[in-house]
């Protein structure tokens, strides 16, 4: 072949860039014979995609039940922008020899961050595509990340502290009752940086015949897929704590220090095919297996941690998240990332 050694070169050997960064490198690429060029240009685009199968039912026309799959996806794109990388117009010669093309492409601001799952993936990259005479076309296509760094400072209801309640009683043969377990757990915020450690307040008070097996602390990311009208959740446990055992008619208040996993916290706004929250969930392992209890907290991870508000400069923080956002507070299936918080939450069972 006549071309050799088409390559896409980054100026920044890690390949991963902010959004509303500059993105700046060069295409090379080595020709051995005289080939007449009619066009060399770069493609960088910015696209999500999601696929998962759904096993469906349906009766055929003897009313027999028929099993099947279906396949959901759906994808979105964020941006795409050409840049011609040689301003001759028309067709032009080239000899042999060695070629480098600059290229500079900003990106756009407001772009939802690099992230790759088990039914999806956002993705951004760049494609040179060099174009002879009688259609002999060479191209090469590089991946590069996108981070989007989340301040959590710009979400002032992040600072607020959040309590949340559940209970559960028992009851043994003839609906008697057997007692309860009761666990609260509290954080003193909501928004926390990725190195920090979350000082979570537990108490559990297990006021009934049966022990205390085992409590499980766990950090998840639940994320959610969309395909139309279809939706498909999935949860990751990111980090597990156990703690030891808990008698019957015993109270315990303690402090479980969270140390935040090594795993990546993409801040995926303005993506409408993929959400994605976090929580902390506690779970109470009971001797009655069918009465185990789950107490969720809602919770923000992101990139710049929260500092001390000066309430001299009151006037100068940032808006509010009902004012940034709508539906602060709303289930997965309407937030990107959870930046709500709340003062008090009750669930009986």
């Amino acid at each position: 072949m006549s071309l050799v050694n088409l390559s896409i070169f980054f100026d920044r050997s890690d390949l991963i860039y902010n959004t509303g960064e500059q993105i700046t490198g060069h295409v090379a690429f080595k020709l051995n014979t005289i080939r007449n060029l009619t066009c060399i240009k770069l493609k960088i685009k910015g696209k999500a995609k999601v696929k998962w199968s759904d096993l469906v039912t349906t009766t055929d026309s003897k009313g027999k039940l028929q099993f099947g799959r279906v396949w959901r996806t759906s994808d979105e794109e964020y941006f795409k922008t050409v840049v011609p990388l040689d301003q001759q117009i028309g067709k032009f010669e080239l000899t042999p020899g060695q070629y480098l093309y600059p290229f500079s492409v900003t990106l756009p601001p407001n772009i939802p961050a690099s992230f790759v799952g088990i039914h999806g993936r956002i993705f951004y990259y760049a494609k040179v595509t060099v174009m002879f005479e009688k259609h002999d076309n060479a191209e090469k296509k590089s991946y590069f990340r996108v981070v989007n760094l989340l301040n959590l400072n710009h979400y002032p209801a992040l600072r607020s502290p959040t309590v949340v309640e559940r209970y559960r009683r028992f009851y043994q043969c003839c609906c008697f009752p057997a007692g309860k377990i009761s666990l609260t757990a509290s954080v003193p915020r909501s928004g926390f940086a990725k190195n920090e450690t979350i000082p979570l307040s537990l108490k559990a008070n297990n006021d009934s015949f049966f022990s205390i097996r085992e409590i499980f602390i766990y950090v998840n990311r639940k994320t959610e897929w969309r395909s139309g009208e279809n939706r498909k959740f999935t949860i990751e446990k990111l980090k597990t704590i156990n703690i030891r055992a808990l008698n019957s008619n015993t109270t315990r208040s303690w402090v479980e220090s969270v140390q935040m996993p090594l795993a990546e916290f993409p801040f995926i706004e303005n993506c409408q095919i993929i959400r994605m929250r976090y929580e902390i969930q506690v779970k109470v392992d009971t001797e009655n297996t069918n009465c185990d209890l789950d107490l969720f907290i809602p919770i923000s991870i992101g990139d710049i941690p929260l500092t001390e508000r000066d309430p001299a400069n009151e006037e100068d923080l940032p808006p509010s998240y009902n004012e940034v956002i709508q539906g602060a507070g709303t289930s997965l299936g309407e937030s990107n990332h959870n930046l709500s918080s709340m003062s008090i939450s009750t669930i009986c069972s």
